[in-house]
């Protein structure tokens, strides 16, 4: 063998070796990534599932991986928090916002956690967790037995302004487990009931309701009800929101959607959780993750959206936490 056609076999040679090691690194870079994203998965399983122990050991096994993952941290901090142990989650929430400073859900449990009152928004995936996590006890949680009349007071104001000869269409916003949809079924005649969710853990249950062995919901729509009323080109006789709009300190602009897919006199129902602190317009309910309302910032919201007020009382949404129930036309 020539001088020339060594050297090119021992850089042959060489260069085979150096992309096999390549080729490991890679592979190892891929399996690493993999483990991480797993056991990131299963966090967010864990949690779900309300396994906080669990979800925490699949959050730290993620930052072990990689201490940079911000979603991660989040979750981290969640679980700690949860748990109680504030500052420790105080800290991570901390090295979150620094990794990622848009993080919406992060900014919100940082003010959760130091009593901040200038939250104006719950973020979206916050309430999908929350509802997603509830949906199984919800109906047990939330009924007449526990003193929660809201569903059964809204659906019976709003049945007094109605011609019960006349057949509507009617949108159940935030129809969770179908508690609205049912009276709506047994008082009104319908030419189609669509309820719209965020949570799909609700959405399954309301679906299983039925009246004369057919499903009380025509359609059933996986979605948040801003993206539903902002897309939708249908226009409905009644929208029926029980306890569902009052995750935003405004609500005014959610009305307005509202009304923008309602026909020519037709009618707004909802209910909004009241609150016990007369001094604010709206406070932050932490143990619902939702908001809460007095009188009179409830009826700047309705006049602000340009609908008329034909009824407001108070229900209940369980034992004495009340809610102000009311009832508009376009």
């Amino acid at each position: 063998m020539t001088k020339k056609l060594k050297q090119q076999f021992n850089k042959n040679v060489v260069l085979g070796y150096f992309n096999k090691f390549v080729e490991n690194v890679h592979d190892k870079i891929n399996k690493l990534r993999n483990l991480t994203e797993t056991n990131y998965l299963l966090g967010l399983h864990h949690s779900r599932l309300d396994n906080m122990s669990d979800a925490e050991l699949r959050f730290r096994i993620v930052l072990f991986l990689n201490p940079q993952h911000p979603e991660a941290l989040y979750q981290f901090a969640k679980c700690l928090f949860i748990r109680g142990q504030k500052e420790k989650a105080l800290a991570n929430l901390k090295k979150t916002l620094v990794l990622k400073p848009d993080f919406a859900e992060a900014e919100y449990l940082l003010c959760v956690i130091t009593n901040k009152t200038h939250i104006k928004i719950i973020p979206t995936s916050i309430i999908e967790d929350y509802f997603n996590l509830a949906a199984p006890r919800y109906d047990n949680e939330f009924n007449l037995k526990t003193g929660c009349t809201a569903a059964k007071d809204l659906i019976t104001e709003v049945s007094k302004h109605l011609d019960q000869k006349k057949i509507y269409s009617i949108i159940d916003l935030g129809c969770g487990t179908g508690q609205c949809g049912k009276l709506i079924a047994q008082k009104f005649s319908t030419n189609g009931l669509y309820g719209v969710d965020i949570s799909e853990n609700m959405l399954n249950i309301a679906s299983a309701i039925q009246k004369s062995n057919k499903p009380i919901y025509k359609k059933l729509v996986h979605q948040d009800y801003h993206s539903f009323l902002t897309k939708t080109r249908n226009k409905y006789d009644i929208i029926v929101a029980g306890l569902s709009i009052h995750f935003e300190y405004s609500f005014s602009s959610t009305l307005k959607e509202m009304k923008d897919v309602l026909n020519n006199h037709g009618y707004i129902a909802f209910t909004v959780e009241k609150s016990i602190k007369e001094e604010l317009d709206a406070t932050l309910n932490k143990n619902f993750e939702n908001f809460c309302y007095i009188e009179s910032f409830v009826r700047h919201e309705i006049k602000n959206a340009g609908l008329k007020c034909i009824t407001m009382t108070q229900t209940t949404i369980k034992n004495e936490v009340g809610a102000f129930l009311c009832i508009c036309i376009k």
